[in-house]
């Protein structure tokens, strides 16, 4: 049995009519979930609003076998959406011992990814570094042009970076905080070194945190990640070029060689893992401490994989109650 998933859709490719967005829209069937994606100004926002819905329901029927009529979730005070407690001692979840099930999404760019663990908790982050909303990056032009990086781009990796790895209100431990300002200070360290090697901490800092929920409220320059054992080429390129076909899945970089400490100890029993989803985003999940399951056929040891769906491919997953929910 899976006990664990990996999930991520890209929300570029999906360019819905107004009526396929309404159908999608018609599988989220709690209306104040509903009524929050509808507030959206932006379409982009809206359609990854209800992409995400989609994606986290789609993740519990598979893992848990539950109908999406009988989907429901709540929200921790800080926000994060969690199943619905009662939900946890249905039949499927019984019997599948599921009782400590995890789930957990984040969004950025064109990505919406989500992860799930049946009993450990989970936290999930994917950051854009291309930032190409606010900056117009795409670092997968850089190897046809460059110059690019030299004329462009170095200049506002530069002014992005400059609040995060100055004297005040770094989001960095010191060891992490010197690492990047001898990233910003080398003439030889491209914009796409130093922008990944910022969102490979901040992605994994994000993740860490979203596995309690609490959000903007910790204090990330209490963690100090070192990824000298995780040469950042080991991680995974899902998509050289935003033209490369998307597979089915991929392996994602087990971390096993990466130590974290918190408020200066060492935190065992984490694990983190990581992959790039394009030139321009990388996601990072956390998993915290956490037994082993009580099957031992259940175990998996390895890494697990990304898998990669379509949006019409959650919809379809969801679809067969498309006439009791129009």
């Amino acid at each position: 049995m899976q006990r664990r998933w990996r999930v991520a859709v890209n929300t570029e490719e999906w360019k819905p009519t107004p009526s396929e967005f309404e159908n999608a829209m018609a599988l989220e069937t709690q209306p104040e979930e509903q009524k929050k994606t509808r507030k959206y100004y932006f379409e982009a926002d809206r359609k990854t609003s209800i992409v995400g819905r989609l994606l986290l329901r789609s993740v519990v029927h598979d893992c848990l076998g539950i109908e999406n009529r009988d989907i429901a979730f709540d929200r921790t005070p800080k926000g994060k959406p969690i199943l619905r407690p009662s939900l946890l001692q249905s039949d499927a979840c019984r019997q599948n011992s599921c009782g400590g099930f995890n789930i957990n999404i984040s969004h950025s760019g064109h990505w919406v990814v989500c992860a799930a663990e049946c009993d450990a908790p989970v936290g999930i982050d994917v950051t854009d570094y291309g930032m190409r909303r606010n900056s117009q990056m795409d670092f997968a032009l850089v190897d046809s042009d460059p110059t690019l990086d030299r004329t462009k781009y170095r200049p506002m990796a530069a002014s992005f970076l400059e609040s995060f790895v100055g004297p005040h209100g770094s989001i960095f431990a010191p060891t992490e905080l010197a690492h990047m300002q001898r990233l910003l200070n080398d003439p030889a360290c491209t914009a796409e070194g130093q922008l990944s090697a910022f969102s490979r901490y901040w992605t994994a800092k994000e993740a860490y945190v979203k596995v309690f929920g609490d959000g903007l409220g910790f204090e990330v320059s209490r963690l100090c990640f070192d990824f000298s054992g995780v040469p950042f080429a080991s991680v995974p390129l899902l998509r050289p070029t935003l033209t490369a076909p998307v597979p089915h899945s991929a392996p994602m970089e087990a971390m096993t060689a990466l130590r974290l400490h918190v408020d200066g100890i060492l935190a065992s029993g984490w694990s983190f893992e990581s992959i790039r989803l394009d030139r321009n985003h990388i996601c990072t999940v956390a998993v915290a401490p956490h037994p082993p399951p009580t099957r031992p056929e259940w175990w998996q040891p390895d890494p697990p994989n990304m898998q990669f769906r379509s949006v019409s491919t959650l919809m379809d997953s969801l679809g067969g109650e498309l006439d009791w929910c129009c």
